[in-house]
Protein backbone atom coordinates (compact mmCIF):
# COMPACT_ATOMS: atom_id res chain seq x y z
CA UNK A 1 0.00 0.00 0.00
CA UNK A 2 1.61 3.28 -0.91
CA UNK A 3 1.03 6.65 1.00
CA UNK A 4 1.39 10.26 0.21
CA UNK A 5 3.68 11.41 3.63
CA UNK A 6 4.54 14.58 1.04
CA UNK A 7 0.93 15.77 2.10
CA UNK A 8 1.67 15.35 5.52
CA UNK A 9 5.05 16.90 5.80
CA UNK A 10 4.01 19.59 4.28
CA UNK A 11 2.24 20.29 7.22
CA UNK A 12 4.71 21.65 9.04
CA UNK A 13 7.48 24.59 7.95
CA UNK A 14 9.45 23.38 4.51
CA UNK A 15 11.94 20.96 5.08
CA UNK A 16 15.42 22.65 4.84
CA UNK A 17 17.76 19.66 6.70
CA UNK A 18 18.03 16.08 7.23
CA UNK A 19 17.14 16.46 11.00
CA UNK A 20 14.08 17.84 10.29
CA UNK A 21 12.85 15.69 7.56
CA UNK A 22 14.34 12.69 9.81
CA UNK A 23 11.86 13.81 12.81
CA UNK A 24 9.31 14.52 10.57
CA UNK A 25 9.01 10.44 9.40
CA UNK A 26 10.07 9.04 12.41
CA UNK A 27 7.24 11.15 14.32
CA UNK A 28 4.56 10.31 11.62
CA UNK A 29 5.21 6.89 12.02
CA UNK A 30 5.26 6.78 15.67
CA UNK A 31 2.16 8.74 15.64
CA UNK A 32 0.77 5.78 13.42
CA UNK A 33 0.05 8.09 10.51
CA UNK A 34 2.33 6.11 8.50
CA UNK A 35 0.88 2.46 8.97
CA UNK A 36 3.02 -0.47 9.24
CA UNK A 37 3.45 -1.84 5.49
CA UNK A 38 2.85 1.41 3.86
CA UNK A 39 5.06 2.20 0.74
CA UNK A 40 7.07 5.52 1.28
CA UNK A 41 7.96 7.58 -2.24
CA UNK A 42 11.16 6.99 -3.67
CA UNK A 43 14.44 9.26 -2.80
CA UNK A 44 13.99 11.07 -6.12
CA UNK A 45 10.25 11.60 -5.94
CA UNK A 46 10.80 13.28 -2.34
CA UNK A 47 13.77 15.00 -3.13
CA UNK A 48 11.77 16.51 -6.19
CA UNK A 49 8.47 17.54 -4.19
CA UNK A 50 10.66 18.64 -1.06
CA UNK A 51 13.16 20.53 -2.92
CA UNK A 52 15.30 19.04 -1.35
CA UNK A 53 18.87 17.48 -2.60
CA UNK A 54 18.11 13.34 -2.87
CA UNK A 55 21.83 12.34 -0.95
CA UNK A 56 19.37 13.97 1.79
CA UNK A 57 16.49 11.60 1.59
CA UNK A 58 18.84 9.14 0.97
CA UNK A 59 20.72 10.04 4.11
CA UNK A 60 17.65 9.72 6.06
CA UNK A 61 15.96 6.61 4.52
CA UNK A 62 19.17 4.87 5.24
CA UNK A 63 19.48 5.99 9.33
CA UNK A 64 15.99 5.29 9.69
CA UNK A 65 16.08 1.97 8.20
CA UNK A 66 19.23 1.56 10.92
CA UNK A 67 17.15 2.52 13.20
CA UNK A 68 14.09 -0.03 12.86
CA UNK A 69 11.74 2.88 11.75
CA UNK A 70 11.70 1.74 8.13
CA UNK A 71 12.89 -1.27 5.86
CA UNK A 72 13.60 -1.53 2.07
CA UNK A 73 13.19 -4.47 -0.24
CA UNK A 74 15.43 -4.48 -3.48
CA UNK A 75 13.38 -3.45 -6.42
CA UNK A 76 10.23 -2.71 -4.41
CA UNK A 77 10.74 0.44 -2.65
CA UNK A 78 11.00 1.48 1.16
CA UNK A 79 8.31 0.27 3.86
CA UNK A 80 7.22 1.17 7.50
CA UNK A 81 7.87 -1.22 9.93
CA UNK A 82 6.73 -1.35 13.41
CA UNK A 83 8.98 -1.71 16.31
CA UNK A 84 8.71 -2.04 20.18
CA UNK A 85 9.00 1.24 20.37
CA UNK A 86 6.40 2.39 17.99
CA UNK A 87 4.07 0.17 19.99
CA UNK A 88 5.11 1.87 23.39
CA UNK A 89 4.68 5.27 21.74
CA UNK A 90 0.76 4.47 21.70
CA UNK A 91 0.84 4.10 25.32
CA UNK A 92 2.25 7.59 25.40
CA UNK A 93 -0.26 9.15 22.68
CA UNK A 94 -3.20 8.54 24.95
CA UNK A 95 -1.19 10.15 27.85
CA UNK A 96 -0.90 13.11 25.71
CA UNK A 97 -4.28 13.14 24.60
CA UNK A 98 -5.47 13.06 28.20
CA UNK A 99 -3.35 16.03 29.10
CA UNK A 100 -4.39 18.08 25.97
CA UNK A 101 -8.24 17.42 27.39
CA UNK A 102 -7.38 18.23 30.63
CA UNK A 103 -5.67 21.42 29.44
CA UNK A 104 -8.51 22.36 27.50
CA UNK A 105 -10.79 21.56 30.68
CA UNK A 106 -8.16 24.28 32.72
CA UNK A 107 -8.71 27.10 30.11
CA UNK A 108 -5.57 26.89 28.27
CA UNK A 109 -5.08 27.16 24.52
CA UNK A 110 -2.99 24.74 21.68
CA UNK A 111 -0.28 27.38 21.82
CA UNK A 112 0.01 27.56 25.74
CA UNK A 113 -0.17 23.74 26.47
CA UNK A 114 2.63 23.73 23.94
CA UNK A 115 4.54 26.61 25.39
CA UNK A 116 4.63 24.68 28.60
CA UNK A 117 5.37 21.35 27.13
CA UNK A 118 8.47 23.22 25.14
CA UNK A 119 9.80 24.64 28.42
CA UNK A 120 9.41 21.47 30.53
CA UNK A 121 11.35 19.69 27.33
CA UNK A 122 14.56 22.02 27.29
CA UNK A 123 14.46 21.91 31.28
CA UNK A 124 14.21 17.70 30.68
CA UNK A 125 16.89 17.91 27.82
CA UNK A 126 19.56 20.23 29.68
CA UNK A 127 19.14 17.80 33.30
CA UNK A 128 19.74 14.81 30.57
CA UNK A 129 22.97 16.61 28.95
CA UNK A 130 23.95 16.96 33.17
CA UNK A 131 23.78 13.78 33.42
CA UNK A 132 26.50 12.81 30.81
CA UNK A 133 28.11 15.68 30.62
CA UNK A 134 31.73 14.94 31.38
CA UNK A 135 33.38 15.69 34.90
CA UNK A 136 36.99 16.47 36.49
CA UNK A 137 38.09 17.43 39.44
CA UNK A 138 40.27 20.37 40.69
CA UNK A 139 41.82 21.35 43.80
CA UNK A 140 43.33 24.30 44.88
CA UNK A 141 44.41 26.54 47.80
CA UNK A 142 42.77 29.78 46.73
CA UNK A 143 39.17 30.90 44.84
CA UNK A 144 41.29 33.23 42.81
CA UNK A 145 43.23 30.31 40.93
CA UNK A 146 40.33 28.62 40.70
CA UNK A 147 38.23 31.06 38.80
CA UNK A 148 41.29 31.48 36.71
CA UNK A 149 41.08 27.24 35.96
CA UNK A 150 37.80 27.38 35.57
CA UNK A 151 37.19 30.06 33.07
CA UNK A 152 40.32 28.59 30.80
CA UNK A 153 38.31 25.22 30.87
CA UNK A 154 35.08 26.63 29.53
CA UNK A 155 36.92 28.81 26.84
CA UNK A 156 39.03 25.92 25.55
CA UNK A 157 37.43 22.70 26.34
CA UNK A 158 33.39 22.49 25.62
CA UNK A 159 31.26 20.58 27.92
CA UNK A 160 33.48 20.05 30.13
CA UNK A 161 32.62 20.44 33.82
CA UNK A 162 34.85 20.92 36.87
CA UNK A 163 33.98 20.23 40.27
CA UNK A 164 36.15 22.53 42.11
CA UNK A 165 37.58 22.09 46.15
CA UNK A 166 39.45 24.46 48.24
CA UNK A 167 42.37 22.60 49.61
CA UNK A 168 41.31 23.36 53.39
CA UNK A 169 37.47 22.01 52.57
CA UNK A 170 38.65 18.73 50.91
CA UNK A 171 38.40 16.94 53.71
CA UNK A 172 34.18 17.48 54.29
CA UNK A 173 33.63 17.29 50.59
CA UNK A 174 36.05 14.54 49.18
CA UNK A 175 32.32 12.93 48.42
CA UNK A 176 32.38 15.39 45.56
CA UNK A 177 35.42 13.90 43.76
CA UNK A 178 34.13 10.44 43.90
CA UNK A 179 31.79 10.50 40.31
CA UNK A 180 34.91 12.59 38.32
CA UNK A 181 37.47 11.29 35.74
CA UNK A 182 40.42 12.96 36.64
CA UNK A 183 41.49 15.24 39.90
CA UNK A 184 43.24 17.64 38.32
CA UNK A 185 46.10 19.14 41.10
CA UNK A 186 48.77 21.77 40.83
CA UNK A 187 52.29 20.79 41.56
CA UNK A 188 52.86 23.13 44.14
CA UNK A 189 49.88 21.19 46.41
CA UNK A 190 50.44 17.38 45.25
CA UNK A 191 52.37 16.40 48.37
CA UNK A 192 50.05 17.89 50.20
CA UNK A 193 46.75 16.50 49.06
CA UNK A 194 48.02 12.90 47.48
CA UNK A 195 47.55 10.66 50.43
CA UNK A 196 43.84 12.50 50.85
CA UNK A 197 42.70 11.25 47.59
CA UNK A 198 44.42 7.99 46.71
CA UNK A 199 41.46 6.37 49.07
CA UNK A 200 39.42 8.14 45.94
CA UNK A 201 41.54 5.58 43.30
CA UNK A 202 41.22 8.03 40.38
CA UNK A 203 44.01 9.04 38.00
CA UNK A 204 45.87 12.23 39.43
CA UNK A 205 46.75 15.12 36.80
CA UNK A 206 49.78 17.43 37.78
CA UNK A 207 49.79 20.35 36.20
CA UNK A 208 52.36 23.38 37.00
CA UNK A 209 55.38 21.73 37.07
CA UNK A 210 57.23 23.85 34.49
CA UNK A 211 57.31 26.47 37.02
CA UNK A 212 58.94 24.01 39.04
CA UNK A 213 61.43 23.40 36.98
CA UNK A 214 61.86 27.69 37.03
CA UNK A 215 62.43 27.24 40.16
CA UNK A 216 65.55 25.11 40.05
CA UNK A 217 67.39 27.67 38.61
CA UNK A 218 67.23 29.94 41.72
CA UNK A 219 69.07 27.45 43.47
CA UNK A 220 72.28 29.40 43.76
CA UNK A 221 70.43 33.19 44.35
CA UNK A 222 68.41 31.68 47.15
CA UNK A 223 70.52 29.41 49.11
CA UNK A 224 71.54 30.01 52.53
CA UNK A 225 69.96 33.56 51.85
CA UNK A 226 66.92 34.40 54.14
CA UNK A 227 63.78 34.64 51.75
CA UNK A 228 60.17 36.46 51.94
CA UNK A 229 57.38 35.26 50.38
CA UNK A 230 54.52 37.86 49.53
CA UNK A 231 50.98 36.59 48.69
CA UNK A 232 47.31 36.88 48.80
CA UNK A 233 47.55 35.07 52.05
CA UNK A 234 49.25 32.89 54.82
CA UNK A 235 47.79 30.19 53.23
CA UNK A 236 49.20 30.81 49.68
CA UNK A 237 52.55 32.09 51.12
CA UNK A 238 52.89 28.82 53.15
CA UNK A 239 51.69 26.71 49.98
CA UNK A 240 54.68 28.50 47.67
CA UNK A 241 57.08 28.16 49.92
CA UNK A 242 57.14 24.03 50.00
CA UNK A 243 58.15 25.01 46.31
CA UNK A 244 61.18 26.17 47.56
CA UNK A 245 62.07 23.94 50.79
CA UNK A 246 64.81 21.66 48.87
CA UNK A 247 66.62 24.93 48.06
CA UNK A 248 68.94 24.82 50.96
CA UNK A 249 67.17 28.64 52.09
CA UNK A 250 68.23 29.90 55.33
CA UNK A 251 64.87 31.35 56.65
CA UNK A 252 61.61 31.90 55.21
CA UNK A 253 59.45 34.80 56.40
CA UNK A 254 55.80 35.34 55.79
CA UNK A 255 54.17 38.65 54.58
CA UNK A 256 51.02 37.06 55.58
CA UNK A 257 48.97 38.14 52.99
CA UNK A 258 47.89 41.24 50.66
CA UNK A 259 44.55 40.05 51.79
CA UNK A 260 44.98 41.30 54.96
CA UNK A 261 47.77 43.90 55.46
CA UNK A 262 47.40 45.38 52.13
CA UNK A 263 50.99 46.29 50.77
CA UNK A 264 51.45 49.16 53.38
CA UNK A 265 53.76 47.17 54.89
CA UNK A 266 56.02 45.98 52.06
CA UNK A 267 58.82 48.39 52.56
CA UNK A 268 59.85 47.28 55.77
CA UNK A 269 59.17 43.33 55.61
CA UNK A 270 61.55 43.79 52.65
CA UNK A 271 64.45 45.85 54.59
CA UNK A 272 65.98 42.66 56.07
CA UNK A 273 65.40 39.87 53.80
CA UNK A 274 67.87 38.73 50.99
CA UNK A 275 65.62 37.97 48.23
CA UNK A 276 61.78 37.45 48.22
CA UNK A 277 59.02 35.59 46.19
CA UNK A 278 55.76 37.62 45.09
CA UNK A 279 52.66 35.90 44.10
CA UNK A 280 51.53 37.01 40.29
CA UNK A 281 48.52 37.86 41.74
CA UNK A 282 49.59 40.81 43.78
CA UNK A 283 52.84 42.01 42.06
CA UNK A 284 51.10 44.89 40.52
CA UNK A 285 50.47 45.85 43.96
CA UNK A 286 53.36 45.46 45.27
CA UNK A 287 55.29 47.45 42.77
CA UNK A 288 53.20 50.14 43.40
CA UNK A 289 55.41 50.92 47.08
CA UNK A 290 58.55 48.83 45.78
CA UNK A 291 60.57 48.50 42.88
CA UNK A 292 61.78 45.09 43.80
CA UNK A 293 65.60 45.93 43.62
CA UNK A 294 66.59 42.17 45.53
CA UNK A 295 66.95 39.47 44.14
CA UNK A 296 63.17 38.31 43.56
CA UNK A 297 61.30 35.38 41.69
CA UNK A 298 57.49 36.30 40.23
CA UNK A 299 55.45 33.23 41.49
CA UNK A 300 52.91 32.34 38.58
CA UNK A 301 49.54 31.57 40.10
CA UNK A 302 47.41 32.04 37.12
CA UNK A 303 46.92 29.25 34.74
CA UNK A 304 47.05 29.20 31.11
CA UNK A 305 45.94 26.50 28.61
CA UNK A 306 49.18 25.70 28.27
CA UNK A 307 49.30 24.20 31.79
CA UNK A 308 46.57 22.38 30.46
CA UNK A 309 47.58 20.67 27.02
CA UNK A 310 47.29 17.43 28.32
CA UNK A 311 43.33 18.05 29.19
CA UNK A 312 42.52 19.84 25.95
CA UNK A 313 44.02 16.58 24.22
CA UNK A 314 42.06 13.90 26.38
CA UNK A 315 38.48 16.14 26.19
CA UNK A 316 38.34 17.99 22.60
Amino acid sequence: MYCSCTERLLYKDSIKSYEKLKEQIKGLVLNDELKNGMQLPTVRQLGEFLQINKNTVSKVYKELEEEGYLYSAKGKGTFVTKTEKTKDTKEFLKIVDSMLKKGSEFGLTLDEMWGIVYSKSQHFQMLEAEKTRREIGFIECNSGSIKDFEKIIKSEIKDLKVNSILIENLEKNIDKLKDVEIIVVPFIHYEEVRERIEQLNKEVLVIGTNQSLKILTYTTKFKNKKVGIIGYSREDEVAIARQFKNLKIKEFKYYDGVKSNGVDKVKTFLDDLDAVVVCTSVVEKVLEVNDLNLPHFIFKGKYDIRDLKILRELYN
